[in-house]
């Protein structure tokens, strides 16, 4: 549903070290009907209008990928980087992410790919498998990012609770916490008055240093694409200071992507 995450892969760009790039936007997709609900009914009714705000359970439950474009700048580099990019992401652990741009007038492509238990990373011409922490790590924000989809949330796989009401820029919010063994917790937020996410927190590890960090994506300017709602402006923040401005075009859903579109790179 949005430009998500800061990935703990940090290449070399350039001379300088990046990170951010990779889950540009990779919250964008959904998955799988909802099945049967029994939880707390206040969670119930804040999922329930954020599903019908998006565009009914029929057509999200039918968004089992997508692709799409976007542009984006990271900050936090010194001089910001603008750069383009290309997503093919099918839930909960399919992505490819094709990323380019320039630094201080060198120009760089760059693909990362997670499929299930492998991994790859290539910078230009050079490919690499990630190592197991990388690819925990990896997997770990394509997670959250499925979990900011709201569909799979009905889950009885999932521990939902209600968080307290909080203000998200100038909207009225309620909260979710979405707790699931193995995974780190996440908190979404939703425009009181139309349903819509505005908002999902988590923590994010640097598999190089160990050190953790919280990060906040926050979701505006929503568009119709086939039926369905999806926000076209996203903005992180990791502790508090925006490091991704985005903007997602040319959203597709798809039913299916093949499994060739999740090679090595």
């Amino acid at each position: 549903m949005a430009f998500s995450g800061a990935p703990a892969i940090m290449p070399e760009v350039g001379g300088i070290r990046m990170r951010q790039l990779s889950w540009l936007c990779a919250c964008l997709v959904l998955a799988g009907p909802a099945p049967a609900w029994s939880g707390d009914a206040g969670v119930k009714a804040t999922l329930d209008k954020a599903v019908g705000a998006l565009g009914g359970e029929s057509k999200l439950a039918a968004l089992r990928a997508a692709t799409w474009k976007g542009t984006a700048t990271l900050h936090g580099l010194g001089k910001p980087i603008t750069y383009t990019g290309d997503w093919a992401v099918q839930p909960p652990e399919q992505a490819r992410v094709v990323l380019a741009g320039e630094v201080d007038g060198k120009k760089f492509q760059r693909v990362l790919v997670v499929n299930g238990d492998h991994g790859w990373v290539k910078q230009d011409d050079t490919t690499q498998a990630l190592d197991r922490d990388r690819l925990i790590e990896e997997k770990e924000r394509l997670y959250a990012a499925w979990v900011d989809t709201v569909v799979p949330l009905v889950d009885q796989d999932f521990d939902l609770s209600p968080l307290a009401e909080a203000r998200v820029g100038k909207r009225e919010a309620v909260g979710v916490r979405v707790a699931c063994a193995g995974h780190r917790d996440v908190d979404l937020y939703f425009d009181k008055a139309s349903g819509l996410p505005v908002k999902s927190v988590t923590r994010l590890k640097n598999p190089r240093t160990g050190k953790e960090t919280t990060q906040e994506v926050f979701y505006e300017d929503y568009k119709d694409f086939g039926g369905v709602k999806r926000p076209t402006r996203i903005t992180v923040q990791v502790d508090h200071r925006t490091t991704v401005e985005g903007r997602v075009t040319d959203f597709k859903p798809r039913q299916k992507l093949d499994d060739s579109v999740f090679a090595r790179p």
